[in-house]
């Protein structure tokens, strides 16, 4: 009951397996009060203000994360989130290009197509598509493969996109590839009705 890392990782299990909005800002509220000096507690909490769109205070909280952990590749991350979800594109690029000086920790790619993510949603598909081409020879992730279609699409290159989604589709039965992120493509090329159905099984 007195240990703020506790209280941290069960709001973090409420956010993102429960959906219960109520009890996750009560834990990670009791969790700063515990301990205002654990970053990650600060961090997450940026991270349930993002989801519900409260950027102003994400930020706020985001910033403390980094101050009390300033060498630590995970809190740059939220920010980028907050910014990104909050499009405010210039500054998530900005915090982007800043959190590329750290040395990425071993054993963790987090975070490498932050900046191909934010180029899609700002205009900017052809770079976006070279940049995810260039963390993919890092990360053969599905999602980074999906983001990659997004950004194909984004640019016109809709055959390339499409062949994208017949790669994934291939693959779908000896690696999982979450719907959702199938969804994002599908309904950049149109196929709407396909993206819902993609969204209702990832729901």
């Amino acid at each position: 009951p007195a240990l703020a890392e506790a209280h941290t990782s069960l709001a973090f299990a409420q956010l993102f397996g429960d959906w219960d909005w109520a009890a996750s800002e009560a834990g990670f509220r009791r969790a700063i009060a515990l301990d205002p000096g654990y970053a990650t507690g600060h961090q997450w909490y940026a991270e349930y203000l993002t989801a519900l769109g409260r950027f102003d205070e994400a930020l706020v909280e985001a910033r403390a994360a980094e101050e009390l952990d300033p060498l630590s590749y995970a809190m740059p991350t939220t920010l980028v989130n907050v910014f990104y979800y909050a499009r405010r594109f210039d500054e998530a690029l900005e915090y982007q290009r800043r959190m590329a000086a750290f040395a990425l920790p071993a054993g963790s790619l987090g975070g490498l197509a932050d900046r191909a993510r934010v180029l899609e949603q700002c205009g900017r598909a052809d770079e976006a598509v070279q940049e995810y081409r260039e963390v993919l020879l890092q990360d053969d992730d599905s999602r980074i493969h999906a983001g990659l279609a997004c950004a194909l699409a984004l640019a016109g290159r809709g055959d390339e996109a499409r062949a994208g989604l017949a790669r994934l589709a291939a693959i779908e039965p000896v690696r999982h590839v979450p719907p959702y992120a199938l969804a994002g493509p599908r309904a950049l090329l149109g196929d709407i009705d396909a993206a819902f159905v993609l969204l209702e099984e990832a729901l």
